[in-house]
């Protein structure tokens, strides 16, 4: 009987050793196969992930955002930038704004000493950064005025730079410009100048004289610009000299020891308009 039950004992510690056994095998057969799913899923995932950081830096580093960041620029944001540009001890002074066609886009370079800087407008079809290389390409973008600030040792210094005229006192065949406003013409080597006086600013217009009416037009254009347009104040004086034959503009002015200047300007009433634009 005790032999029986020793038997029967062991009988069952075999069938569940046995049983374990299968259990566990076939947990071990599973388990990889599972484990093996959950990580492919895991890798596909990350792949996935790293290709999406890799597409969107490389969006965020293309021209086209490049290009889509200056488009966002105000005309106020670029004057700024270009302010930055300048290392000068004089105060900087800027146009609120510059003239420009539609779809044009705002640049500059500069160069800037101690006493004194310069700012080179430029216009371009598409954003250039300011100071950029391209700007030596004539074909990048088309030069709209250069501006140049000086200070001098003395005011006398200064008075030279305007060459001041008062065309009253000159003399000169006298034109009507219009609002009140006398011309006086003078003629000589194959050109001819109409000069008048506004303020404290002097103002002339040149052209050949086989074009004669293009001066007289020009200066016409002016006195009706100026009726809604300011100039600077000058201390003393202020000249504007613009050619409606040539490309000799300039429009200059004094504050005390410093002269301002807008010339390379490459449409005359542009010109007149950027220096309507200083306060």
């Amino acid at each position: 009987m005790t032999k029986m039950v020793l038997q029967i004992v062991t009988l069952l510690g075999l069938i569940f050793l046995m049983s374990g056994c299968t259990n566990e095998e076939q947990s071990s057969h599973e388990n990889p196969a599972q484990n093996k799913t959950e990580i492919d899923h895991a890798k596909q995932g990350e792949e996935q992930s790293k290709k999406q950081d890799s597409q969107r830096n490389k969006e965020e580093s293309s021209p086209q955002a490049e290009e889509q960041d200056d488009k966002d620029l105000t005309q106020k944001e670029i004057i700024e930038g270009i302010k930055e540009q300048i290392d000068t001890e004089l105060t900087i002074v800027l146009p609120d704004h510059i003239p420009l066609q539609e779809g044009e886009h705002l640049t500059a370079a500069t160069t800037s000493e101690n006493d004194q800087y310069t700012v080179t407008f430029f216009a371009s079809q598409t954003p250039i950064p300011i100071n950029n290389e391209q700007l030596n390409d004539d074909e990048a973008g088309r030069q709209i005025a250069r501006l140049t600030v000086q200070q001098y040792n003395t005011q006398e210094q200064a008075d030279e730079e305007i060459a001041f005229e008062d065309f009253s006192k000159n003399g000169g065949n006298e034109v009507d410009l219009g609002y009140g406003i006398t011309g006086y013409q003078d003629a000589g080597a194959g050109s001819l100048w109409t000069g008048w006086n506004e303020g404290r600013w002097a103002l002339a217009t040149h052209t050949q004289t086989d074009q004669a009416e293009s001066g007289e037009m020009l200066a016409r254009e002016t006195v009706t610009f100026l009726e809604d347009h300011s100039l600077p104040i000058p201390e003393k004086h202020g000249f504007v000299h613009l050619d409606a034959t040539g490309d000799d503009q300039r429009i200059i002015w004094q504050k005390g020891k410093i002269v301002y200047q807008i010339d390379q300007i490459a449409d005359p009433l542009v010109g007149l308009e950027i220096a309507t634009l200083f306060k």
